[in-house]
């Protein structure tokens, strides 16, 4: 753990979202629980989060550079079943930004973009992303703050130079969402 940027209980609480680390709990037992007692740890993860399943496959390209400090590129995932014949990319900054099926957008900020091992539904970051890794990539709601114009001002896709409008998760994979 790592804790940073001290601030008083009045700052964080205007700064901060409420339930975040208790959400990360919440996920943090939901994998453990899964693999002590071998159920699926993804559908776990998935359960835990209202998250919806976006991507299944194998990274298969990776393009990542350091420019102004932040770590960025494209990494392209090749889909496996029921993904298969179809490419997810996701571009990212440090944090993962926009995902493109087959150049159709598909999640965005400030919406959730997260990779997770294949196996373990462990999450991967950025830089520990690498060609030939089986991974899954889940989409989770933002906070409904992200959602409103002065949130998308903020963390919205424009803001990365996107020129999509946003659309929340729940509208774009509807038809994929993780059940327990």
């Amino acid at each position: 753990a790592i804790a940073l940027y001290r601030m008083r209980g009045s700052q964080a609480r205007s700064a901060l979202i409420a339930g975040s680390i208790s959400t990360a709990f919440r996920i943090g037992r939901a994998l453990r629980d899964a693999w002590t007692t071998r159920a699926n740890a993804l559908q776990a993860v998935l359960s835990a989060t209202s998250g919806f399943l976006a991507f299944q496959g194998k990274i298969s390209d990776l393009n990542r550079r350091t420019e102004g400090g932040f770590a960025r590129g494209t990494v392209a995932i090749r889909g496996t079943r029921p993904y298969s014949g179809q490419t997810l990319e996701i571009e990212f900054q440090n944090e993962n930004l926009i995902a493109t099926r087959d150049g159709r957008p598909l999640v965005s900020v400030p919406d959730l973009i997260t990779v997770l091992d294949g196996e373990t539904a462990t999450p991967i970051t950025t830089e520990r992303l690498r060609y030939g890794l089986r991974v899954s990539v889940i989409a989770m709601p933002c906070d409904p703050r992200w959602r409103t114009k002065k949130g998308l001002g903020i963390v919205g896709p424009e803001c990365f130079g996107y020129s999509n409008p946003y659309r929340p998760v729940e509208q774009l994979l509807r038809s994929t969402r993780g059940t327990g």
